[in-house]
């Protein structure tokens, strides 16, 4: 109720888009990019020489012997399954996507025949893309809901406004809700009744509440790095490396919540049929951040990495449109209007503001077995509590962030993954968890935003070429609120509202050819 409520209230429909989930989404990173880094579980930070370890530890750079362009396709796969209102529900989508496209430009002393005794062994530099997040997904719940009524989420948004209805924030809940005829201002005077601040909604007039809600919501979009790295090689035991990357966001998200009353009043007055809220929104923006990697190699079986990236400063752009229909039988007396109302809003300008995103650390490990294959381990920290709005354009987000700070903790990524090799064959596997982002307490026990994903793959390795093949399954459980109800009356009449328990499972199919020169 927290994290979903923070923006009850907000007046301009574009100063109410940034909430807590939007910098979680930011956040994370979930790489997706060459197949045979991803078919090791992406613990590549202390393996080195593939373009899919740079954007994990960019001293991996200093691990090539010569020079690459790698490139990678991709297809996806999602399904959910959303448990609402004790009913299951399923729902699926498909894209193909590309992981990666890299060159790496290796100034190897060995192959030119210099002096490697003392010094710098290579100084490689690398530039290219990588896909860090995937969003693609489509989610479906629905079920009957004998307690409470989105309404009720609408009403106790225009009553926070404290305002009458002329003055109601354009493109907030309660300003569509009543211009939609599904909440009235409570009609203190009777002579009138549009000096009131206090609003009530239309389910007032049924004998009970029995409504059956449905909602959709699809996302499609990603966010990539375009990465300009450099590292070298001491003396082959310390590999030091630095990155510039220059992150993307393109992401889309659209959802529908529809309710239909089973239970409408007696009367014809005012009666309630139904209501639908659909919201689009578009977030589009480039950002900047850097990071710094080492790793000391012990001996040709043992090696260690560390690296570290510094927050990400993103403008980002939202483009935001609403729309609310509500019916009813019959309008309020003195209404000219009866039956179905379409009301909409947007902000088709957009509306632009900047966030940081938290920095991370990684700390990783690789055993190698001569040329027969390696373990490998990376232990990666993200404290998404230091995630924030930066304050721009007039707008001061302190109380925002303080928000953040005590709903968000540190989230704990564990990467492992191993391969074995046949002569030119290779065969992968790997498993990474990620932890909750938030708090405890904030979501239903066994379904906190948490990760598992499984990866096992294979790759072929010839004298100038190779390909890598890779299957990765991706599953998150989290929990999902359409609607708040959070003041106490309202609590202790209809109770909160109810929350989705959602599986999503995303299956990535990735093919990456490599050739040497």
């Amino acid at each position: 109720m927290l994290i979903l409520g923070i923006s009850l209230g907000m007046g301009e429909i574009a100063s109410a888009q940034s909430t807590v989930d939007d910098l979680i989404r930011y956040s994370g990173m979930q790489y997706e990019g060459t197949a045979r880094a991803t078919g090791a579980g992406n613990a590549f930070g202390a393996v080195g020489a593939d373009f899919g370890a740079i954007g994990i530890n960019p001293a991996g750079l200093g691990l090539y012997q010569g020079s690459e362009f790698s490139a990678t396709l991709g297809f996806n796969s999602a399904s959910s399954n959303g448990n609402y209102l004790n009913n299951n529900t399923s729902d699926n989508y498909f894209n193909p996507f590309i992981g990666n496209a890299g060159i790496v430009i290796s100034n190897n002393k060995v192959k030119k025949g210099k002096d490697v005794s003392s010094g710098w062994l290579d100084v490689n530099w690398a530039i290219g893309y990588t896909r860090t997040n995937n969003f693609n997904s489509s989610t479906l719940f629905e079920g009957t809901n004998s307690n409470n009524s989105i309404l009720t989420s609408f009403k106790e948004n225009a009553n926070y406004q404290k305002t009458n209805p002329y003055g109601l924030g354009y493109g907030t809940y309660g300003g569509l809700a009543y211009a939609a005829y599904l909440i009235d201002p409570y009609l203190n005077n009777p002579n009138n009744p549009y000096d009131s601040s206090n609003y009530v909604d239309r389910t007032r007039l049924d004998n009970s509440i029995n409504v059956y809600q449905k909602d959709v919501i699809q996302t499609t979009g990603s966010t990539s790095n375009i990465s300009l790295s450099f590292a070298g090689n001491y003396l082959g035991k310390l590999y030091l490396g630095a990155t510039i990357n220059v992150p993307t966001v393109n992401f889309t998200s659209n959802k529908t919540f529809t309710e239909y009353n089973n239970n409408p009043s007696t009367g014809v007055d005012g009666q309630y049929i139904s209501s639908s809220l659909n919201e689009t929104l578009t977030t589009t923006g480039v950002g900047i951040n850097a990071a710094l990697g080492g790793i000391y190699k012990f001996n040709d079986m043992f090696r260690i990495g560390l690296s570290i990236q510094v927050p990400t400063i993103y403008s980002l752009t939202d483009v935001f449109s609403t729309t609310m229909i509500g019916n009813t039988a019959q309008a309020q007396p003195g209404e000219q209007y009866n039956g179905l109302v379409s009301v909409s809003a947007s902000n088709p300008t957009g509306f632009q503001y900047a966030i940081v995103t938290p920095a991370r650390a990684t700390l990783s490990a690789a055993i190698f077995f001569a040329k027969n294959g390696f373990l490998s381990a990376d232990y990666e920290y993200c404290d998404y509590s230091q995630a924030r709005l930066n304050n721009s354009n007039g707008n001061d987000y302190s109380d925002f962030n303080q928000t953040v700070h005590q709903t968000l903790q540190g989230v704990n990524t564990v990467r492992v993954g191993c391969e074995y090799r046949i002569d030119a064959f290779a065969l992968r596997a790997g498993y990474n968890y990620i932890s909750t982002p938030y708090k405890p307490g904030l979501t239903d026990p066994g379904f906190e935003d948490t990760y598992n994903i499984l990866s096992f793959g294979m790759g072929f390795r010839a004298k100038k070429m190779g390909l890598d093949l890779t299957y990765q399954l991706v599953t998150n459980y989290s929990t999902y609120t359409p609607y708040t109800i959070s003041t106490p009356a309202d609590i202790a009449q209809y109770g909160t509202a109810p929350s989705a328990n959602i599986t999503t499972t995303k299956g990535n199919l990735m093919l990456t050819y490599t050739t040497r020169f």
